[in-house]
């Protein structure tokens, strides 16, 4: 009886309990947001933190010349104010900075791997110097003139020929070479002797090839120069075989007494009958042959720190990355790019056997026209290391350009690149030379710290140009940090906010529901007290209504409370994000077009916590009630009647 007392007091007060329950359901609600939205912000931070890098790149500049060495920007060998690679910076103050995590000082050499050819984008071969070895397909002698260089008006003169050996075996030559034999009239006079020596007359304005002999030919396939062209190659009218001076692929260098190179047409008898000339060619030939199977290696102590990693230009395509431990162990790893793996025909679990050797190549590994592809020359010491490297990771790359000011061969990422850990080679003091150079140096910063950090380096007075000094200048990337890491903070500001409101809304809106509604019970409490009804049936009837309400209450705001953090958690990021992105001058760079990594963003009901806050929702209300009604439940019956006015 006690119980539908109080029901029914409910069910005659409808739309006082309506309204009770929809205040409830407001203010909860409002609370369950809150929370979520609250929760949000300290994971979004969190989870920012522990995702986001920063890096800085340090770019060198300065009045050089063309060997990248500081010089007078008013003398004759000043080539330009550029970026360049410098041996022997020193960096121990740049990385000492209470800002900087780590720093990854990477070093660029070549692999010589027996049985792989470097071959470059359009398919053709990164060194194309060959010697050759032939014979005419003439009965008669064939007479070739020499014209002289410069002149365009001469044909080409066309040869029978029978090739019977190429000291690379990368190409398949015809049986016919279309000639064209070309030399300034010094280089004829230098040459004459031998010229005669191949023609066994005293002739020098011509070269005449005999039949039943065998001829040695050195030559690139590179257009220019002296160069010899075979009808009938696999790159038809585009492939040329050219005058190969010394071990390098350049004709930049005059014929002289400097440059005592043999005459790139020799008899192979005479070869042979002479052990110096036999020792030059075969010098000559195992350079060759190294250069054709060389290829850039790059140690690193975290492949993350190449900025077309860390901006995501380059990404994971099969396998895995290098590990933190075998970077410390110097593990026999390496990763290798996709474009590399498909030329190759190798994946994941294959291994190359490379062989270690420095070459002179400037260090900013962009290999855009082949520029910097190995070449072992004469000046090479040999191989200073030598292991089988398991390939454990394949990666895909494509351009990557940001919005970055700094050069562009920081950012460059050439496909033929081979990483492996730092401490996998055993390098010998006098191969242990390190360029500083953006696209070989990575500093690591915590996050938020590049102002403190520029402030550093500014007092260092390393960023200010003075003479017979390189100036450093930083690019910083961030995946994004310093466009949404504002934006959470800002966001997590409106959560506490809201939070504190919804909180205290809730506590007062709790009171004063609590107390209208206890006081709304007391003449009820008094009429059950009056028929002998006991204190305890009447608290638990006034507790079941409040229950009641506050459930419903409690249900219906938990619900909208949920729908309300999607949609206001997203509007609040979203302003939060284009107003940071309009107003702020940001100094980190990302990708053109990239998302920021909005993926790691959660706008996104926590189940668990919604249910507490809902809970949490519709105690003050009931505790409240309880409390109100201990007041006055102790009180005579009479008491808790209305007085009638007299």
């Amino acid at each position: 009886m006690s119980i539908r007392l109080f029901l029914r007091q409910q069910q005659r007060n409808l739309k006082r309990t309506l309204l009770n329950i929809l205040l409830l359901t407001a203010t909860t609600a409002f609370f369950v947001m809150s929370m979520n939205l609250y929760r949000n912000s300290v994971d979004n931070l969190a989870r920012v933190e522990e995702n986001y890098t920063t890096i800085a790149v340090m770019e060198l500049y300065g009045d050089v010349d063309k060997y990248g060495q500081l010089t007078d920007p008013d003398v004759e060998t000043h080539d330009g104010y550029y970026s360049v690679g410098v041996n022997g910076y020193d960096l121990s103050k740049i990385v000492s900075a209470d800002c900087v995590e780590k720093h990854d000082l990477r070093t660029r050499y070549a692999a010589y791997i027996p049985n792989r050819y470097a071959r470059n984008n359009s398919d053709g071969y990164l060194c194309s110097t060959d010697h050759i070895r032939f014979k005419i397909q003439s009965d008669e002698p064939v007479e070739l003139t020499i014209w002289p260089s410069g002149d365009i008006d001469h044909d080409y003169q066309t040869v029978q020929v029978e090739v019977l050996y190429s000291a690379t075996g990368l190409y398949t030559y015809g049986d016919e070479f279309e000639l064209d034999i070309a030399m300034t009239e010094l280089e004829r006079q230098y040459y004459s002797q031998d010229i005669q020596k191949l023609n066994r007359q005293e002739t020098d304005d011509r070269i005449i090839l005999y039949p039943n002999t065998e001829y040695y030919m050195v030559g690139t396939t590179a257009p220019g120069g002296k160069y010899f062209y075979p009808m009938g190659s696999e790159y038809g009218e585009d492939h040329y075989l050219s005058y190969f001076k010394g071990f390098e692929c350049t004709f930049s260098e005059p014929v002289s007494e400097e440059h005592p190179n043999p005459f790139y047409i020799q008899r192979w008898e005479d070869i042979q009958s002479n052990g110096d000339l036999s020792t030059f060619f075969e010098n000559a030939e195992k350079a060759l042959r190294y250069t054709v199977s060389s290829f850039c290696v790059m140690t690193t102590n975290d492949v993350m720190g190449i900025p077309a990693f860390h901006l995501g230009g380059a990404q994971l395509y099969a396998g895995r990355f290098i590990s933190e431990e075998e970077y410390i162990s110097g593990a026999k790893v390496c990763m290798i790019s996709q474009t590399f793996a498909n030329k190759q025909l190798l994946d994941v679990g294959d291994t190359l056997d490379m062989s270690f050797y420095r070459f002179d190549a400037f260090p900013n590994a962009d290999m855009s026209a082949n520029t910097n592809r190995p070449i072992y020359t004469h000046d090479t010491e040999g191989f200073f290391d030598q292991g089988v490297y398991e390939i454990v990771g394949v990666y895909s790359n494509r351009d990557v350009d940001g919005n970055s000011t700094i050069s562009e061969s920081a950012m460059a990422l050439p496909w033929i690149n081979i990483f492996i850990p730092q401490n996998a080679l055993t390098i010998p003091d006098n191969q242990a030379i390190q360029f500083v150079h953006g696209n070989l140096l990575t500093i690591w910063l915590e996050n938020g710290t590049i102002d403190g950090f520029l402030d550093h380096v500014t007092q260092l007075g390393i960023t200010e140009a003075k003479d017979g000094e390189y100036k450093a200048q930083f690019t910083f990337y961030d995946q994004g940090y310093s466009i949404i890491q504002p934006s959470l903070q800002a966001m997590m500001g409106t959560a506490e906010l809201l939070l504190i409101l919804s909180s205290i809304l809730l506590a007062v809106t709790s009171l004063l529901l609590a107390w209208f509604f206890a006081q709304g019970q007391r003449q009820n409490t008094g009429i059950l007290r009056m028929l002998g009804g006991r204190k305890l049936q009447a608290l638990t009837g006034i507790l079941l209504c409040a229950l009641i309400i506050a459930l419903l209450g409690a249900a219906l705001g938990t619900g909208l409370g949920a729908v309300l953090t999607q949609e206001v958690g997203s509007k609040i990021l979203g302003d939060n994000l284009q107003t940071n992105a309009e107003n702020a001058d940001f100094r980190a760079y990302v990708l053109s077009g990239d998302d920021t990594g909005m993926d790691l963003i959660s706008t996104g009901v926590h189940t668990g916590l919604t249910l507490a806050a809902g809970v949490i929702g519709l105690l003050p209300f009931v505790g409240l009630v309880i409390f109100f009604v201990l007041l006055y439940i102790g009180k005579e019956p009479r008491a808790l009647l209305p007085k009638s006015k007299a």
